[in-house]
């Protein structure tokens, strides 16, 4: 038995905003990327030992293709077009504009680790195995990544000062 119409509704409005993120994805391509990842996951005949991190590894691994493909398409257009450049972040609709713009500006290792522990709930052992590092640096990536975050948007404090505006917890 597959899985289940119910199990899929929850895994969709629980991770498809992580998952946008999780993959990089800058020129509008990462819903696509996430929804197949979903039809594949309702596709599959046995539910995967855990949904989540299988959603992780295939939505990384269809970014990845995208990618490629993007770049492919992108130097044929440029070579058609003599040369015009093409850019869009149509990317900045997600749920949090400001912190998803900002987590594109992390390098890719620092990015999956935070989106995979923040969002997806996901433990540093599943990380790891998942990109294929150590918990070590899977769990020194995590910390590199809060602290650009917490440089780019304040510690949390009990209150504001006068001259400041409210700050931001990240957890």
């Amino acid at each position: 038995m597959g899985i289940t119409p119910e199990m899929l509704s929850g895994l969709l409005t629980r991770h498809f905003g992580p998952l946008v993120a999780w993959t990089g994805l800058r020129d509008g391509s990462a819903e696509d990327v996430v929804q197949e990842a979903f039809v594949r996951l309702s596709a599959e005949v046995t539910p995967p030992a855990s949904p989540v991190a299988w959603l992780y590894a295939t939505t990384r691994r269809l970014a990845s293709n995208e990618r490629r493909a993007t770049g492919r398409r992108v130097r044929r257009e440029r070579r058609a077009a003599g040369g015009e450049s093409r850019d869009g972040t149509a990317w900045a609709t997600a749920e949090a504009g400001e912190l998803a713009g900002f987590l594109l500006t992390l390098p890719d290792d620092l990015r999956e680790v935070v989106v995979a522990r923040t969002w997806g709930g996901l433990g540093f052992d599943d990380i790891a195995a998942l990109l294929g590092r150590s918990k070590a640096t899977v769990w020194r990536d995590y910390g590199r990544a809060l602290d650009l975050l917490r440089d780019r948007y304040g510690t949390a404090t009990g209150g504001t000062t006068d001259d400041e505006q409210p700050r931001r917890i990240i957890h």
